[in-house]
């Protein structure tokens, strides 16, 4: 059993950028949620530091509105910190699946957040995050998480962890001041309290714009659109969202604003409680004696299933082990009909507002000296690893383009390159089965060995590495592994494989043709189980060449060609049904450089088609922007819905895609 400090770890919650998120239990059984902080933070003397003062300021916080930090070790080999563990939704997933909060709930949250930053800020400290993934909602109000990583008020006691790169904040969500990197203070989280209570009534942040620079400009100089929000709600937020930091009020001040809450057993929407109910369904299947995690544990939430196994997960964070080629959280490469097409997963904070229709708008270029054939770019959006057309590749900074590594490789271009979720590692695959890692920035190699077939074609790897994909050539087809072992998974003779993100789930074709024939509709099959999962997928208008899963693995977009055109389905990989009614791309060349790409955020899709790109609108079902030409390989950067394209000169060149 994996253990942090004196506390058992029963699951992974999820991961950021500053570590990975555990569900823990003391020796006295009380459940705490661990945070365990990244590897590449723990050799820097100077965080430790900063870690160590601040946890101890974090300890001072009480309340009943804050999960409090409990315990925590910055000398650990790992540092890590503990708070209190609440099974409740996050706002922003109490949103998504029960919708805005109406106006005298939303006055419940505002009242809640405003007591808990009265707490934290008579501790001296400032929160700087505040946002709808750190807001839990509880049987009997809202709790605000993650005030162990905030800032010391006292500017001089050092305690900036910004300069770490461990937080600088959700852009959402930001301040002005804070957008505009000066000094915060307690008010800067007054702002984010009323962009909170807004976005929880509408959805979205009053300020989020379609990529990160454009809703830092409108946090800095744009009015909010408070329209759609209740008129009691309204008059609550709008000073909050003042420009001026001497302009909005104290949490006292805005308390007496509010008013006196009424009180009540059921303070939410029935749906919010009966996502409260669940969580604390599977926290107690999770609890059972008799049952443990098999495998990576889910980023997202807790497992809605019992799942029997005979050891706990591991957990590398922890232990310090290096061993992660079979253990990777990678981009998500799919392999489907002999085509390889590298997909890039990051997560956005909040969807963007509608905008009226525009083309693509080239935002910067950056000249390499080199023809390259990709650009692939680590989750966080910071390094860009540079495949040159010799096969060698280098590590460059995104934002400034200066190297980063020597050039190093070659590497097979036919097979799978990643980064790991952490950043920390580029990993590549082989025709001869090795799996290849190289540290980043160093670029030193680090390889383990895992054949899993006499020179296949191709091999792609999932999210996080927990499948392999093997294209074996000929008419042996396509095999999948997984790695942990490795396995071979029982899956019918198929001819195309595709793996969710998180390696839970498989979309095969049943009904595999000759070599080079896409004869075939989808099924998906639950790995765990090792069986077929629901309905066939089978478009009217012929096969599909072409799926991906959505980053939730909720949805699956599927492509089918037809005479000069397209048909873009989007399914529920829960009840195998589809979201929305199918639309057509027209003048499609439909050859064998066809692809898609979802954006970061769900909203659209890529098609490429040989050396032209297409911005498609998933809600409006329909292209938007003209088509963009001269592309031979695009990838999406990590800052919003910006791609990055390569023309096989040494240029790469910047976009914001069509808005809508």
């Amino acid at each position: 059993m994996a253990v942090v400090g004196p506390y058992r770890v029963l699951a992974e919650l999820g991961e950021g950028g500053m570590g990975r998120v555990l569900l823990g239990c003391g020796p006295d059984g009380r459940l705490v949620a661990v945070k365990v902080v990244h590897e590449r933070f723990a050799g820097d003397g100077g965080f430790r530091a900063r870690f160590r003062r601040e946890v101890e300021a974090s300890k001072a916080v009480s309340g009943a509105y804050t999960a409090a930090v409990v315990d925590a070790d910055a000398d650990a080999a790992t540092p890590w910190l503990a708070s209190v563990f609440v099974p409740g939704p996050s706002l922003r997933e109490a949103v998504d699946a029960a919708g805005p909060l109406p106006g005298e709930p939303a006055l419940r949250l505002a009242a809640g957040l405003a007591t808990a930053l009265g707490h934290i800020h008579r501790a001296g400290l400032v929160h700087r995050d505040v946002k709808p993934s750190n807001v839990l909602l509880t049987e009997d109000g809202p709790l605000l998480i993650d005030f162990g990583i905030v800032r010391a008020v006292d500017a001089g006691k050092g305690g900036d962890l910004t300069r770490s790169g461990w937080l600088i904040g959700s852009p959402a969500f930001m301040s002005p001041e804070q957008a505009m990197a000066e000094p915060v203070t307690p008010a800067s989280d007054v702002f984010s309290l009323g962009s909170v209570v807004a976005a929880a009534c509408t959805g979205a942040s009053p300020f989020a714009g379609a990529a990160t620079l454009q809703t830092l400009n409108k946090v800095v100089d744009a009015p909010a659109d408070l329209t759609k929000l209740p008129a009691e709600v309204r008059e609550v937020v709008r000073p909050c969202l003042a420009k001026d930091p001497a302009d909005r009020p104290s949490p006292s001040e805005l308390l007496d604003l509010i008013g006196p809450v009424r009180p009540s057993s059921r303070p939410w929407p029935s749906g919010v409680h009966e996502l409260i109910r669940r969580r604390s369904h599977e926290v107690a299947l999770l609890l059972d004696d008799d049952t443990t995690l098999q495998g990576p544990a889910p980023t997202s939430a807790l497992p809605p299933t019992k799942v029997s196994a005979p050891s706990a997960p591991s957990v590398p964070a922890v232990t310090g082990t290096r061993r992660r080629l079979l253990v990777l959280a990678i981009v998500a490469v799919l392999v489907l009909a002999g085509v390889t097409t590298r997909t890039l997963w990051p997560s956005g904070e909040a969807s963007p507002e509608k905008k009226e229709a525009t083309g693509w708008r080239q935002t910067g270029t950056l000249d390499l000296h080199a023809p390259a054939d990709w650009v692939l770019f680590s989750p966080d959006g910071t390094t860009m690893a540079v495949v040159y057309e010799d096969g060698t590749v280098q590590f460059r900074n995104h934002r400034s383009g200066e190297p980063l590594s020597q050039v190093f490789g070659p590497v097979d271009r036919s097979s799978a390159q990643a980064f790991t979720e952490d950043g920390d590692v580029f990993v590549t695959g082989a025709d001869s089965g090795v799996l290849r890692g190289w540290s980043v920035p160093s670029a030193e190699e680090e390889t383990a060995e895992v054949v899993l077939a006499d020179h296949p074609r191709a091999v792609g790897l999932n999210r996080n590495a927990r499948i392999a994909v093997v294209h074996l050539g000929g008419s042996d087809g396509v095999e999948a592994w997984e790695l942990v072992g490795p396995v071979k998974l029982g899956l019918p003779e198929t001819s195309a494989v595709v793996v969710s993100p998180d390696g839970s789930t498989l979309a095969y074709d049943p009904t595999p043709g000759p070599e080079g024939e896409a004869t075939y509709p989808l099924q998906l099959w639950d790995v765990d189980s090792g069986r077929p999962v629901g309905k066939v997928l089978a478009p009217l208008e012929g096969d599909v060449q072409l799926s991906q899963f959505s980053t939730d693995n909720r949805m699956l977009v599927t492509l089918t060609k037809r005479e000069g055109e397209a048909v873009v389905r989007l399914w529920d990989t829960a009840t195998q049904n589809q979201i929305r009614p199918p639309f057509t791309v027209e003048d499609i060349d439909g050859g064998e450089r066809i692809g898609i790409q979802l954006s970061p955020d769900g909203s659209g899709l890529i098609l490429a088609d040989n050396d032209t790109v297409r911005w498609l609108d998933l809600t409006e079902g329909r292209q938007k922007g003209p088509v963009l030409e001269g592309v031979s390989y695009a990838s999406f950067t990590g800052e919003g819905n910006t791609l990055a394209t390569t023309d096989g000169t040494g240029t790469v060149r910047f976009w914001h895609t069509p808005s809508g």
